[in-house]
């Protein structure tokens, strides 16, 4: 057992189950209730654990059991401040050491890669935001910064840089400014690789090791969590699952392929869809509806005629419904998952949307598979990737706490 990780695996063991004994920390991390009673002296002294009486926790234990106190992270420990940049869309949060998630700013934009316009953006913004929150704050600081954005996102260990398909060769500049002016960690992930894991801390995939995060708005990407581990693959081109191809006689994908599942689910899509429709039938209520026309509510547009039975609408649903059932179907085929989170824009289609696209999946999946199968909404869909990057500040917090390089 690699013991510079120990003292991030009891804080990430304590942080997902809510609080936890020491016998309960010996048995989940395989250690001896010693090694933790030292490890949880450590984490104390630094303010990063308290212990609290253990009625607050764990009401099935004995009462024997129940004497004894419950290690829990310190709220006060500090907080993370977060950015969610879903393309044109902006989700800024404040989250405190026990990832409880605050709203605190949202907006459209419309930022692009060239000129360095997201340098200036994020640090104009963060900047207002940091000195806002450090003059309300009494007992916490910031222990870090966490922005997750669309596409390829890859951390070279070696050099500490990223590589960033939508920022380009903005992200290290980001990172540079903030850990110069701040002298804080400053990470940058995928965003739906940042919502699985905030499913792993927050949602309802704590005790679960195989899972799959889809995040469906402007276009569709999977975080993938592998034995309680985000995968990443070779080189962080993972999840790409908007570019499965599930026509190839189908439409042209943005990519420059044809038939990938987002040239049909995503908002972008959807939009070009109904588009080429109107002039043949602008008398559609769908076409006269203050809701069409506006990207940031043509999911609410589609939730209103769905559930209507517009004719239109309901052809588009099927169509989307099919199209990601064939790609459910090889996800489950393929990595076998407990469960399949979906996430993002598309959930406001509710239970009439995902029972569909459950019952579609059952006509591509392998039979074997269907007993098996768990595909629902994530239930902190617009706070689960807030969540997984502040566990990801945590994380590198931690380490240097502990002078250890991170793993």
């Amino acid at each position: 057992m690699n013991k510079n990780t120990l003292p991030y695996r009891l804080f990430s063991a304590i942080l997902k189950y809510h609080g936890l004994s020491n016998k309960e920390c010996a048995d989940l991390l395989g250690i001896t209730p010693s090694a933790i009673s030292q490890l949880s002296a450590d984490l104390k002294k630094k303010k990063i654990l308290h212990s609290r009486g253990a009625e607050f926790f764990n009401k099935k234990l004995s009462a024997n059991e129940r004497k004894k106190p419950i290690l829990e992270v310190n709220p006060d420990y500090g907080f993370i401040l977060t950015a969610e940049l879903n393309h044109d869309i902006v989700l800024f949060s404040r989250i405190d050491s026990k990832l409880n998630v605050q709203i605190i700013k949202k907006e459209i934009i419309s930022v692009q890669s060239e000129n360095n316009s997201f340098i200036k953006y994020f640090s104009t913004t963060f900047d207002q935001l940091i000195a806002k929150c450090q003059s309300l704050e009494v007992k916490s600081r910031l222990l870090g910064i966490g922005i997750s954005v669309p596409g390829r996102v890859h951390h070279l260990l070696k050099n500490g840089n990223y590589i960033s398909s939508f920022l380009k060769n903005q992200a290290n500049e980001i990172v540079l400014y903030f850990k110069k002016k701040y002298n804080l960690p400053v990470i940058i992930e995928n965003l739906a690789n940042a919502r699985a894991i905030g499913e792993q801390f927050s949602g309802e995939a704590s005790q679960m090791k195989n899972i799959i995060w889809l995040n469906i708005g402007h276009g569709a990407g999977a975080g993938i969590i592998i034995n309680g581990e985000l995968y990443q693959g070779s080189y962080g081109r993972v999840g790409e699952i908007g570019h499965i191809i599930v026509d190839p006689e189908g439409k042209y994908c943005s990519c420059g392929n044809q038939g990938c599942l987002e040239a049909y689910i995503g908002r972008q899509a959807i939009i070009k869809y109904l588009d080429n429709l109107k002039p043949e039938n602008i008398d559609s209520p769908v076409f006269l509806d203050s809701l069409y026309g506006e990207p940031a509510t043509v999911f609410s547009l589609c939730r209103k005629y769905f559930l209507s039975e517009e004719k239109i609408m309901l052809c588009l649903i099927e169509t989307i419904i099919d199209k990601l059932a064939r790609v459910l179907a090889i996800l489950v085929n393929t990595l076998a998952p407990e469960t399949i989170f979906i996430g993002g824009e598309i959930t406001v289609l509710g239970g009439k949307f995902i029972q569909a696209v459950k019952e579609a999946v059952k006509k591509y999946v392998l039979r074997s598979n269907i007993e098996f199968l768990d595909i629902r909404y994530s239930s902190i869909s617009e706070t689960a990737g807030a969540a997984g990057l502040a566990s990801l500040v945590l994380k590198e917090d931690i380490f240097r706490k502990f002078n250890r390089k991170i793993k």
